[in-house]
């Protein structure tokens, strides 16, 4: 008998534990679903995306797309109301389903592991089991008080950052200023300057499409690796979410 109490205790415990860490997805209207992305470049190989959206649809989220421009007047004018929901293959049986809120904070986190012989298989089992406590919330949106994200940030224009490029007697093969090339994932434009940290390079916005950047923060970071050219790279999507990458140069 006091076994069974112990384990009722137990199991009421962790309910309750669940039930709070689940609820904090009441403060967002809209979700963005990113990744799983890859170190060879590749993206959602294993059809994780589709089986994400039709979970959070289900419960009664509105998902949209990672385009900026894509999301309604809403979103683009509030972005904090908008999750970022990411998806990570940490390995063949593990994913791992982290969503953060507009100022790049992990509220919710979800691990989900399966096995078998089917790669496939194995992964979309993964995942479905790591969304398993959303499929619990009862969805009612409760907006918070949080302000718009904010990233570091300087001063900086076009004219001062050509000035630096062109007083460097030893400027890095990697500093100077770039523009990003349309895609048919993204018609998103991006001028960015990148120069020499204390940690390896930063990139800072001096011009760009989306409302939601100005001048002079920093849109991503690289960090070299063990493995000559390639760098880490924290990235800021353009609705600011942040997620670490591998960038080859």
């Amino acid at each position: 008998m006091k076994n069974l109490l112990l384990t009722i205790a137990f199991i009421l415990s962790n309910l309750i534990l669940l039930s709070q860490s689940v609820t904090t997805l009441n403060q967002f209207k809209y979700l963005v679903v990113i990744g799983p992305n890859y170190n060879d470049g590749g993206s959602d190989r294993y059809g994780l995306r589709p089986i994400v959206e039709n979970k959070l649809r289900s419960v009664g989220f509105t998902t949209i797309p990672e385009q900026h421009y894509s999301w309604p007047t809403e979103a683009k004018e509030s972005p904090c109301k908008v999750g970022g929901l990411f998806i990570n293959h940490v390995n063949r049986g593990t994913v791992v389903i982290e969503v953060r809120n507009c100022k790049n904070q992990i509220i919710f986190q979800s691990t989900g592991s399966s096995g078998g012989n089917n790669t496939g298989g194995v992964v979309r089992g993964a995942c479905k089991r790591a969304l398993k406590p959303i499929g619990y919330l009862i969805y009612k949106y409760k907006p918070t008080e949080l302000n718009e994200s904010t990233v570091e940030k300087v001063v900086v224009n076009e004219i001062e950052a050509r000035e630096y490029l062109s007083s460097q007697k030893n400027l890095n093969p990697i500093e100077g200023i770039y523009e990003t090339v349309s895609s048919e994932k993204s018609n998103e434009y991006y001028k960015v300057f990148i120069k020499k940290s204390n940690d390896g390079f930063s990139a800072y916005n001096l011009e760009s499409s989306s409302n939601l950047w100005s001048k002079g923060e920093k849109k991503f970071s690289l960090s070299p690796t063990s493995v000559k050219n390639v760098y880490s790279c924290n990235y800021s999507f353009q609705f600011k979410f942040t997620e670490k990458r591998t960038a080859i140069l």
